[in-house]
């Protein structure tokens, strides 16, 4: 066989390879789109056709002149060159299928063991790179049928001879009522994975939440809340309809499938009894900030106002256009920075869309589902600056727990400008509380926080009794009819109908 046709069927192999992250998360979501914002439109698709095809020519080209290098040392570093980059679909292969955490990885890795094996394995690379170099053209030839598998998918969906099941378009928000009920006002700030026992119990020295140990001395504090699940793929859906959800699932691009505990029923989240029916039923605009779930698809008919964002797990290769696709395309193959990079767009977006509809009169129920203190770590707390390189699991969530606090010092600070803190209910809570605390400690704790301050509520009161916080939408529902005014009236309502129920503790693999 010609040596060119060779070398192109391995450039177009390994190019392939890198860009597996990006075509895999197009071309075979096998969850209707329900994760994503973007749809898989023209641009992203030429950008991933114009992608692979540019990146085989750079690959090819790479080969031509590593042949050429006069330096001995050229050829081992070469083959050492591209069993590094084949590191990109092994990591790709680590997160899909095995789905072995990066902090598990980055253990292994200052393992004495593993680095003395690191070690001998570039020695034995330099002493007998030829078969190295063997063994990677074996491996890209055998896997050459990938690429040709998928960039014929690419062609047929380009093309129009095959559709991917996915949203078109997003539905319309409900009409804003113009003489809206506006009282009792009432936000409810949900903050992912925010831990109770890290943030107020065991709290590491040095770290300063002045926002969080502000609102507990002037609100109703629950010291033993627990949340409805460990992840929130279940738990968004139980806190909003008061129901504990057993198990979850896409159904289509703009629903989850759900099956109910208490009585075994499987139904779906958009046709349930809900907190924003129930305030849409009693004249109130309600609006929504947030992100992993596709709200706006699910609640359309029932909110004035919504922005979502999705986690960048599901979304690192598409773009309204062709240059935002082709950009995240290739930053994709960088998977941790892309992560991040993505991650503090969607921290400011929802930031500034949190301000927006916070001090917005019209609406008189705001629900907020942001991300922090949720991994990857984002923030560096001294500068006050996000970061592209904090990869640690412990520092990078103390971080994202500073952050939190900045944010929800940010809405205060916000509400008060306008004249509204003093009229507003505010509760702020977590959907799960850290699931990799014992990376921290050894210690994992299920409690979360649950912080609620009424208007014009300046002494705090605590709850002991332990509760899970699937009660919140029935609480939520009875301040908005009045028949609680007040935190003495609150504490009496979780007496008598919060129950104390263990979370669902299963977990999905798109769980987060």
């Amino acid at each position: 066989m010609a040596t060119w046709l060779v070398d192109a069927g391995l450039s177009l192999s390994m190019a392939n390879l890198l860009m597996i992250r990006a075509w895999f998360s197009i071309l075979y979501d096998d969850d209707f789109g329900y994760y994503n914002r973007q749809p898989v439109n023209t641009p992203t698709l030429l950008a991933l056709l114009f992608s692979l095809l540019t990146l085989t020519v750079l690959v090819w080209l790479g080969v031509q002149s590593w042949r050429r290098l006069p330096w001995k040392w050229s050829r081992p570093l070469g083959v050492l060159a591209v069993l590094a980059l084949l590191l990109i679909p092994v990591n790709f292969f680590r997160l899909t299928v095995l789905d072995i955490p990066g902090a598990t990885i980055l253990g292994l890795a200052k393992h004495p063991a593993v680095l003395a094996a690191g070690a001998t394995g570039c020695f034995l690379v330099f002493w007998r790179w030829t078969w190295a170099a063997r063994f990677v053209r074996a491996l890209l030839l055998i896997l050459l049928p990938l690429s040709l598998f998928s960039g014929g998918k690419l062609l047929l969906v380009l093309t129009g001879a095959l559709k991917l099941r996915q949203h078109q378009a997003s539905p319309p928000v409900a009409p804003l009522n113009p003489e809206p009920r506006q009282h009792p006002r009432l936000i409810w700030l949900v903050f992912d994975e925010l831990d109770y026992r890290v943030v107020f119990q065991d709290r590491p020295a040095g770290l300063c939440l002045p926002e969080l140990d502000r609102l507990r001395q002037e609100s109703l504090f629950a010291t033993h809340a627990r949340p409805p699940a460990y992840g929130t793929l279940l738990s968004m859906p139980a806190l909003t309809t008061g129901h504990l959800v057993q198990r979850g699932a896409p159904c289509s691009p703009f629903d989850l499938q759900l099956k109910l505990v208490d009585t075994g029923a499987t139904t779906n989240w958009s046709q349930m009894p809900n907190i924003f029916r129930d305030a849409r039923d009693l004249g109130y605009n309600n609006a929504i900030v947030a992100w992993h779930h596709p709200y706006r698809r699910v609640f359309s008919n029932l909110v004035s106002f919504c922005e979502w964002y999705p986690s960048p797990l599901f979304e690192q290769a598409r773009g309204s256009n062709f240059t935002t696709a082709l950009v995240n395309q290739w930053c994709s193959m960088i998977a941790p920075l892309q992560q991040r990079r993505l991650q503090i767009q969607i921290q400011q977006r929802a930031e500034a869309a949190m301000l927006h509809v916070v001090t917005n009169r019209q609406f008189g129920l705001v629900f907020l589902h942001l991300p922090p203190p949720h991994k990857p770590g984002i923030y560096q707390p001294e500068t006050g600056q996000f970061t592209l390189w904090q990869f640690s699991t412990e520092e990078g969530y103390f971080n994202n727990l500073v952050l939190a606090d900045r944010v929800l010092g940010r809405l205060r600070a916000a509400l008060e400008e306008q004249g509204l803190w003093e009229q507003t209910w505010l509760l702020v809570t977590a959907d799960h509380s850290w699931r990799e605390a014992h990376r921290h400690d050894g210690r994992f704790d299920e409690r979360i926080p649950w912080l609620l301050k009424a208007p014009g509520n300046t002494e705090g009161l605590q709850f002991c009794k332990p509760f899970n916080t699937v009660a919140t939408r029935q609480l939520l529902l009875a301040i908005l009819r009045q028949e609680v005014s007040n935190l003495a009236q609150v504490r009496d309502w979780l007496e008598r109908h919060a129950p104390n129920l263990p979370p669902i503790t299963d977990l999905s693999p798109n769980d987060h």
